[in-house]
């Protein structure tokens, strides 16, 4: 798998520690899966992974029944992956984006909050904030109305804070 650029040297290595602890070839192609599925791509997310994994057999062989209780989270792990196979994250790429986007507000917030910005000796112009606050609070308004994962109440609530906020920013007046 490594040579087929399928897993990183390192992780391969945290893989192999499965072996040392005796895990079939199958459970530890349910782990290759389960890297893949959840798209586990850093050396410190699968090295967590596998050292639960191990934790869990060691204290399985110490428990008397443990092969009972090993096979029970094969089962969930099974589950797990198989359920991540239906529910897959929309544009992987973009979701990180947006998550790089919440750490714009923070830093604009955290900028607020320290005085730096909305000053009137302020360097820096609230103008961009305010355009991109607009795009974002009318394209919440637009996926608002799509979701089915609001009630129609929880829709009529958030869609009238969205609009009261995309009134108070179109009349905002930088000076």
């Amino acid at each position: 798998m490594v040579d087929e650029k399928k897993l990183s040297f390192p992780i391969a290595i945290q893989l192999a520690r499965l072996q040392e602890e005796d895990f079939s070839d199958s459970e530890i192609r349910n782990y290759i899966a389960t890297i893949h599925g959840l798209r586990i791509v850093t050396v410190d997310r699968a090295t967590e992974l596998i050292s639960k994994a191990v934790s869990v057999a060691r204290s399985n062989k110490k428990i008397a029944g443990g092969a009972d209780l090993v096979s029970m989270m094969g089962q969930a792990r099974e589950n797990e992956v198989r359920n991540m196979r239906h529910r897959k994250v929309i544009e992987p790429k973009l979701l990180m984006a947006a998550y790089g986007f919440l750490e714009y507000l923070f830093k604009i917030n955290g900028m607020y909050k320290d005085g730096i910005l909305g000053n009137d000796d302020s360097i820096y112009s609230e103008e961009s904030v305010r355009k991109i606050l607009i795009k974002l609070f009318d394209r919440a308004r637009e996926t608002t109305r799509l979701t089915r994962a609001l009630t129609e109440a929880e829709k009529r609530k958030g869609l009238k804070a969205l609009d009261t906020a995309i009134a108070a920013l179109n009349d905002f007046d930088p000076k």
